[in-house]
């Protein structure tokens, strides 16, 4: 943990050196976003990410900006989970 004084308000302040944290944005709100603005710089100003984050998420379910704002993809309707599958009992190790 680092401390610095904040530019805007002067408070000091505790940050990780380890990176920016995930936004873990659901595939809808990027849908959506892209949907109602038509455009990937648009949308991702909109929901406060960059456009690299919207190409990058879209990737992971096979689809681009492109097919979105075409209106040829939808978002799954359950969100995928982030965690690992859960084992069923007979699958637990020992």
């Amino acid at each position: 943990m680092v401390k610095i004084i904040c530019p805007k308000c002067g408070e000091v302040i505790s940050i990780s050196i380890s990176g920016r944290k995930k936004l873990n944005l659901p595939v809808k709100i990027i849908y959506d976003a892209l949907r109602d603005n038509g455009k990937v710089g648009l949308a991702a100003e909109k929901i406060g990410c960059s456009r690299a984050y919207i190409y990058a998420e879209l990737a992971k379910f096979g689809t681009t900006p492109k097919d979105v704002i075409e209106g040829r993809w939808k978002p799954p309707a359950r969100p995928r989970e982030s965690q690992p599958a859960k084992l069923k009992t007979s699958q637990k190790l020992r």
